[in-house]
């Protein structure tokens, strides 16, 4: 798959929360039960996230802003002790806050996080520009299990933060492991122009369907008109092929992608029952006609072009 982009860099709208509403207040005012989810952190807690389940999670205005992006530098803010909400959870938060001290950062193929968890920190560190953490998302998403296992997700984090390699590859799985629904779903509303994208892209290789059954097309050209070939060999050889085949789109996809050899699948199919039509009372025309079907399939899989230059234009 190419990994050249052809994704805008803004393509879905990321609502920054950096404002001037956060801020230090008065140190003693604040809830001493509060603390920073670091283990072992000494520094004080000048700050308080409030998460969507309502917990308040203890940080750093200083670490916040020098690791960081998307929220305020300390003489940029309003003294307040209010709770500043957020609007992702708890557990995401609490990985997020992580990844703005000096420390080892947590290692996300190895802590059993969730997968779902992982593209909310993914999510949340892009919002807040935490570029430790974007890296270490990043290269846990880029990890073809995580792909595998929620392509849906994975299409839409690499659309939507410009990573063109995790988005070809993720538009590949969901071909068979996520409807077309799904992936509409996932997208969200008003971001049909994306999800229509990868529509049109499932649609090339729904095509290959035609070519794959190309071989009951009983007409060729033979010294330079057309004949139909009546030979019972043909018949007989097209009919074992076509019973071999995958002919539903489910089947068809999943021959594709799951069993990871799309170029040769036709090709080993047709061998297994050439014997068909060899011999020297067959027909010439036919077994050059064999020889053709799996490589024009061949020749139109590999035309297919990544998903991402399906996208809209910026």
């Amino acid at each position: 798959m190419s990994t050249s982009s052809y994704l805008c860099s803004s393509t879905l709208p990321i609502v920054s929360p950096r404002s001037s509403v956060l801020g230090s207040g008065d140190k003693t005012m604040l809830d001493e039960s509060v603390k920073c989810p670091v283990t072992d952190c000494i520094l004080p807690v000048d700050i308080v996230l409030r998460s969507s389940d309502q917990v308040l999670i203890g940080a750093h205005q200083a670490n916040l802003a020098q690791f960081s992006e998307g929220f305020p530098t300390p003489s940029d803010v309003k003294a307040t002790d209010d709770p500043v909400d957020l609007t992702e959870d708890s557990l995401t938060l609490r990985l997020l806050v992580h990844f703005t001290h000096k420390q080892r950062y947590p290692n996300l193929s190895i802590t059993g996080t969730p997968v779902g968890t992982i593209f909310s920190l993914a999510e949340a560190a892009e919002k807040y520009l935490v570029y430790s953490a974007m890296v270490a998302c990043n290269m846990r998403i880029d990890d073809s299990y995580v792909v595998e296992l929620d392509p849906a997700s994975a299409l839409v984090y690499g659309v939507k933060f410009n990573y063109p390699g995790v988005a070809n590859r993720a538009a590949l799985w969901a071909l068979t492991r996520r409807s077309v629904d799904d992936v509409v779903k996932a997208f969200g509303a008003g971001y049909e122009s994306y999800s229509l994208s990868w529509v049109r892209y499932r649609e090339t290789f729904l095509s290959l369907m035609g070519t794959m059954t190309r071989g009951s097309n009983s007409y060729f050209k033979y010294k330079g008109t057309f004949s139909s070939c009546t030979d019972e060999h043909w018949r007989l050889f097209y009919i074992s092929v076509l019973a071999d085949l995958p002919l539903t789109p489910g089947r068809f996809l999943s021959t594709l992608i799951d069993k990871g050899t799309p170029r040769d699948f036709l090709t080993t199919i047709i061998q297994n029952h050439r014997s068909y039509i060899e011999g020297g009372r067959v027909c010439g025309q036919c077994r050059k006609r064999m020889n053709n079907w799996s490589a024009e399939f061949s020749a139109e899989l590999t035309a297919i072009k990544p998903f991402d230059t399906f996208l809209p234009l910026c």
